[in-house]
């Protein structure tokens, strides 16, 4: 279901484009789809590199940390918490 939601989104995006990434995001994110919701927030802060660079920095941030926790969680037998650690303290 969120695949089609995905789908739909991307065929009548907002002309803000924060708005646009802020929202496909999260609809990734519900999909399972860390690694282009990462994306997502990635061209997101890109738009506040030039106005807002503190911004840029911590757009998203909790969001940022689940999908990167959960994608490494894909690769490694390791609890979220561990991960989570381990993320958290690189950021």
């Amino acid at each position: 279901m969120a695949m089609k939601i995905i789908d739909l989104y991307k065929k009548d995006p907002s002309p803000n484009m924060i708005v646009y990434y802020s929202g496909l995001f999260r609809y990734e994110i519900i999909a399972n789809q860390y690694k282009n919701a990462l994306s997502s927030i990635d061209s997101a802060r890109h738009y506040f590199k030039n106005t807002e660079p503190l911004q840029e920095k911590t757009f998203a941030f909790p969001f940022w940390v689940y999908a990167t926790v959960q994608q490494q969680k894909e690769k490694e037998q390791t609890t979220y918490d561990k991960l989570f650690d381990s993320v958290f303290s690189i950021t």
